[in-house]
């Protein structure tokens, strides 16, 4: 009996000691840093993600954490290899913060803005309630009632200019104008060439307004009109001096330019060699172009800085009668055109030409009305005048 007891015992002590080998020898090949179960998060794309939380809702859970098993006491155990950084239960590690800039993207290139031209002929009501700041330098272009001539007079700080004065017809309007806006005097009077009617009146106008210095861009003797105009200045000691292609002029402070461009080509007629006129004053330009028709423009284009020719406001060439050169007109791209000539003239296909392009124009021939162009060197204002002078 006793021999039996001592057998079990010996049995049982080997099996105890079997179990606890087996023990030690699982533990001892876990992977090193392996954390418990209950602990061990699952990763998604290299992310680590806590495992879902049980929920009150679902049937027979609760929301007691995982009981934590460890090695009875005693067990001797190889020591794991050091783990690395230990995740904090249920939060993935955060990734590194990219770089953010914090500065404003660059923005890209914009156009400047457009200069707006206000034209309350064609449309009285588009900004009805426009109106220049107080206190602004204005430059002033006035247009006489006029037809079939060209007389433009310009106004700014006090100085006075003119281009060309018309023939007797006009200049009895164009002295009508100058009477109303009070101009004792005309610092200079660019003449763009010499036909009779762009110079035909220039007594009349010197005897409203006294012409201190007269310009002009062909010998006196080119026609028989220049001829007249050059006694005409010489008995009224007119002074007379030449200007060429590239000249410009400055009015007041200098803001305000006038630079002129020609053709001397000698096979090409009077009016294709005229001088044309480009004022600008700040971000505004107006294109004066006398009587310079197709052949002209189109010389004239194969030697001249196109930019030079983009203005807000053309002066139609020689009363609108003809069409213009395409490239010529595509380059000057203006949002309003003045034509000094009666509105729905037949045979002017200049004027048809004008309608196809959908370009408001202002027609000069209008009883009892001038036009005045105005512009702070960022806008321009078109407006009739009524005539109160006779």
């Amino acid at each position: 009996m006793k021999t039996r007891k001592r057998l079990l015992a010996a049995a049982l002590s080997i099996l105890i000691a079997s179990a606890g080998a087996a023990c030690a020898e699982f533990l001892s090949t876990a992977p090193a840093g392996q954390e418990p179960a209950a602990y061990q998060a699952d990763t998604f794309e290299g992310k680590p993600s806590a495992p879902p939380a049980p929920t009150a809702d679902e049937p027979g859970t609760t929301l007691s954490a995982a009981p934590v098993q460890t090695p009875a006491a005693g067990t001797d155990t190889p020591a794991p290899a050091t783990p690395g950084p230990r995740k904090t239960p249920g939060l993935p590690t955060p990734e590194p913060a990219s770089p953010v800039s914090t500065l404003r993207p660059t923005p890209a290139p914009t156009d400047p803005p457009a200069v707006k031209v206000i034209d309350h002929i064609n449309d009285p009501q588009t900004e009805a309630g426009f109106y220049f700041p107080k206190g602004s330098e204005l430059l002033e272009i006035w247009i006489p009632n006029i037809k079939d001539a060209d007389a433009f007079i310009l106004r700014y700080q006090g100085q006075v200019y003119m281009i060309d004065c018309g023939d007797e017809n006009a200049t009895l309007r164009s002295t009508l104008l100058l009477r109303q806006l009070e101009i004792g005097s005309v610092d200079i009077l660019f003449i763009s060439h010499l036909h009779h009617d762009h110079i035909g009146g220039l007594g009349l106008t010197d005897n409203m307004s006294r012409i201190k210095s007269l310009r002009i861009c062909f010998p006196p003797d080119s026609t028989e009109s220049g001829i007249n105009m050059y006694d005409v200045a010489g008995a009224r000691n007119i002074p007379i001096s030449q200007y060429k292609n590239g000249d410009t002029f400055t009015m007041g402070d200098g803001e305000v330019t006038l630079q002129f461009f020609k053709n001397d080509d000698e096979d090409l007629d009077m009016n294709n060699q005229s001088a044309i006129t480009a004022v600008r004053y700040g971000e505004c330009s107006m294109l004066f172009m006398a009587d310079m028709e197709r052949d002209g423009q189109t010389r004239m284009f194969e030697w001249i800085d196109p930019s030079l020719l983009k203005s807000d406001i053309l002066k139609y060439p020689h009363h609108g009668k003809s069409v213009m050169y395409e490239p010529f007109y595509r380059a000057v791209d203006p949002a309003l055109v003045i034509v000094t000539a009666p509105e729905g003239r037949r045979g002017d296909t200049g004027q048809l030409y004008l309608h196809n392009k959908k370009v408001s124009t202002v027609y000069t021939s209008v009883k009892g009305m001038f036009v005045r162009l105005v512009t702070d060197g960022k806008n321009w204002l078109c407006e009739r005048v009524p005539v109160t002078t006779e």
